[in-house]
């Protein structure tokens, strides 16, 4: 079977659901050009809106999170740090990704899983330090990087 037959027979959680939902009612308004950006313009940057639709459902969806959502990230996350070989990543760091991150962080502690907490936090730093030889961190990851430290 190859990867575009694997997505199709992915069931969607609840929570996939919802922030397809979301997405795709924010995008129609930007279609239409009705979405309007918190200080009441019209958005006219498909990226722009595109992440504000992404924060809304992050923010809304939280909720719904089940235990496939959570490997889901786990993956996610192992992928952002590690390469096939083990070793750290130096390319550029994602948002997204770091945000995945610290809502495991979050996630583990509330499960008093230490062990994986402490893990992940080792790996998140030491990825962060690898990117940061290349200048491969933007300001908005550092901001989100000084929220665990």
């Amino acid at each position: 079977m190859n990867k575009i037959n694997k997505k199709k027979n992915k069931k969607k959680t609840p929570y996939m659901i919802c922030k397809e939902k979301i997405v795709d009612s924010y995008m129609k308004k930007f279609e239409r050009g009705e979405l309007k950006s918190s200080n009441n313009k019209i958005v006219k940057n498909r990226l722009q809106a595109v992440a504000m639709a992404l924060s809304l459902s992050e923010k809304v969806c939280e909720k719904k999170i089940s235990k496939k959502d959570i490997e889901f990230k786990e993956e996610r996350v192992n992928k952002m740090i590690f390469d096939k070989d083990g070793k750290f990543l130096n390319t550029k760091l994602q948002l997204s990704n770091v945000k995945n991150s610290l809502f495991l962080l979050d996630y583990y502690k509330k499960k008093r899983s230490t062990k994986k907490h402490n893990l992940l936090m080792k790996n998140l730093l030491s990825r962060a330090l690898c990117a940061s030889f290349k200048n491969n961190l933007t300001p908005n990851v550092i901001k989100e990087l000084k929220k665990i430290i």
